[in-house]
């Protein structure tokens, strides 16, 4: 893979994995921190961890309606504008071909674009799309009308690579366009672990599968399984506003009684913190499974919704 000085390379990281995958990426390729641009779909502490250089947006009210009701691509726009400003090329890494990115794939300044292992997503036996005008219109036709996996571009024939972590990711890219990274001591020279010490973990399930009633819920089954002492942390998709968490946190002080169960910081990844000590894990079906094992950690599964 090849790697120019002129260019920025453009992350969108939204999810701790995705945050792994890209640090790997810099090292193996010893990419100039300069040249590296970290974003996200969504607000994320795990870019504000890092030293690169940050996008950060906000959408108004009126931008946050076009994006969920009119389906319109404000997201990408508003990095994009980033790069217009400056006349500035880069080269996209993404976790799919995410409708809201596509203003950055198709802009005359992304050079090329690779793919990014990103969880569960990354192992099911999605193919490469063809790309072309018949698939580009079907995707037009997706983005209002059609809902479901009845049709999805998650990976595209123009995609340059797939760089991932594990072998068993991607499972029907074809083996030329694969790259797995595996220099994790690199990670442990950059990572300051906030968990040695703490060998229980527990894994919120991902605010989508609950309603707002039923977080309390949720939570007491995960301590119940977690014993006397040990951190939660907290599913990336739950809101960070400070209402929204002072709320947990209240759950969580009815609920835990004179347990030591605490919730760990947004920013702790989960995954660098199992290489330096193995951990238990609580949680529900989730990616962090296959990690977990593979960094010799042990991962137990329970029923939260």
């Amino acid at each position: 893979m090849d790697f120019e000085k002129n260019i920025k390379y453009l992350f969108i990281v939204d999810n701790p994995i995705m945050y792994v995958v890209m640090l790997l990426v810099i090292d193996q390729y010893k990419i100039s921190h300069d040249n590296v641009v970290v974003s996200s779909l969504r607000k994320n502490k795990l870019i504000s961890i890092s030293d690169f250089n940050q996008i950060y947006f906000n959408l108004s009210i009126f931008e946050a309606f076009q994006k969920k009701y009119l389906r319109r691509n404000i997201v990408g726009r508003k990095i994009l504008k980033s790069f217009e400003k400056t006349n500035t090329k880069f080269h996209l890494f993404i976790g799919q071909v995410h409708e809201q990115l596509k203003p950055l794939i198709n802009s005359k300044f992304c050079s090329s674009y690779s793919i990014l292992e990103e969880g569960q997503i990354s192992y099911w036996r999605n193919r490469e799309l063809q790309f072309n005008k018949v698939n580009v219109f079907l995707g037009f036709l997706k983005k209002f009308f059609i809902r479901g996996p009845k049709y999805h571009d998650f990976y595209r024939s123009d995609a340059q690579k797939y760089i991932g972590i594990m072998p068993e990711a991607f499972p029907c890219i074809e083996h030329s366009k694969k790259i797995i990274l595996n220099n994790f001591d690199f990670l442990k020279k950059i990572y300051k672990p906030k968990l040695l010490g703490v060998k229980i973990i527990g894994i919120t399930c991902a605010a989508r599968r609950l309603k707002r009633d039923q977080w309390e819920d949720m939570l007491k089954k995960l301590i119940s399984s977690m014993g006397k002492s040990g951190v939660i942390k907290i599913h990336p998709s739950f809101p960070s506003d400070k209402q929204t968490r002072k709320e947990l946190n209240l759950m969580l002080e009815r609920i835990r009684g004179s347990k030591n169960i605490s919730f760990c910081d947004d920013d702790v990844v989960l995954e660098i913190e199992m290489l330096y000590e193995s951990k238990v894990v609580y949680g529900p079906l989730s990616s962090l499974e296959r990690y977990t094992e593979n960094f010799g950690s042990k991962y137990l599964k329970i029923e939260l919704y």
